[in-house]
């Protein structure tokens, strides 16, 4: 058998095999206007399955002084392609505090997201098995009440993966400046 021959029975033989569930929706269904969304919604699911990211810190529950509090942060892309990523936080009062205490009654924070050269940042680009590391700034506004606790979400998201996220939650308890 000749090796033009074989490459063509493999090549038809994944025709085939892609082709297989496309013909039984449109046996089931005895429409060809399912045809699109087949291919549409096969490719991205696809797709998305292999988008996977994480977020980490060394230390995620600390106190908050005067000047605030800064995260050391990573986020990895370990998925095997390239990943657009976009990065927030937001304030989370569902989740309870480390100490038991229920997140309702938490403060709110503000927090701002940098890269190591302080430089703000909202969007990174990451290759695959990439790791890109950043910070989390959190300072308290004035009159916030003390002895509270904060919970700020760093949520990631990527532009190829719609319905994929991922994040990683950041205690922080406002202690009283005057005790020690």
């Amino acid at each position: 058998m000749k090796p033009t021959t074989k490459y063509s029975a493999i090549k038809y033989y994944k025709l085939v095999i892609l082709l297989i569930p496309i013909i039984v929706v449109l046996f089931v269904n005895n429409s060809f206007s399912n045809l699109v969304p087949v291919f549409a919604t096969s490719k991205n699911h696809l797709y998305e399955q292999s988008c996977k990211i994480s977020i980490s810190s060394k230390n995620n529950i600390e106190s908050v002084n005067k000047n605030g509090r800064i995260y050391f942060m990573t986020i990895t892309n370990n998925s095997n392609h390239d990943l657009v990523i976009t990065l927030f936080t937001s304030n989370n009062n569902t989740e309870n505090n480390p100490d038991g205490s229920e997140g309702r009654h938490n403060v709110k924070l503000n927090s701002k997201l940098t890269n190591n050269n302080d430089v703000e940042l909202d969007k990174i680009s990451l290759k695959s098995n990439e790791t890109f590391e950043f910070k989390v700034n959190v300072t308290v506004p004035l009159g916030t009440q003390i002895e509270h606790w904060n919970i700020i979400s760093v949520k990631a998201i990527t532009d190829e993966c719609v319905d994929y996220s991922t994040s990683f939650n950041l205690f922080t308890f406002i202690p009283n400046p005057n005790e020690n």
